[in-house]
């Protein structure tokens, strides 16, 4: 009985294993995905020129963060995503 109890943890451990790393792959083709996304993205978004030199730090921030959050937000509802699919795969 104690064999087979031991031989059955065993193949529980290489399941779940297994199961990480597939997670593993997919979030990290998932993360190449979205680098690739971000590049195309930034490549095609020009930074507006600026009118003249008199702009302060924070007026540039505000127009260059407006970019930068998009890509967030892009980023954050690939990764929610991604775990919803996990999460039913795991279920």
């Amino acid at each position: 009985m104690q064999i087979n109890l031991n031989f059955k943890i065993k193949a529980m451990e290489q399941s779940q294993h297994e199961q990480r790393q597939a997670a593993a792959k997919d979030f990290q083709q998932s993360l190449g995905e979205l680098q690739h996304i971000l590049q195309e993205n930034s490549a095609e978004e020009e930074i507006p020129k600026l009118p003249d030199d008199n702009i302060n730090d924070e007026q540039f921030a505000d127009r260059t963060s407006v970019i930068d959050l998009a890509a967030w937000e892009d980023a954050v509802a690939d990764i929610e995503q991604y775990l919803q699919e996990k999460e039913k795969a795991d279920s």
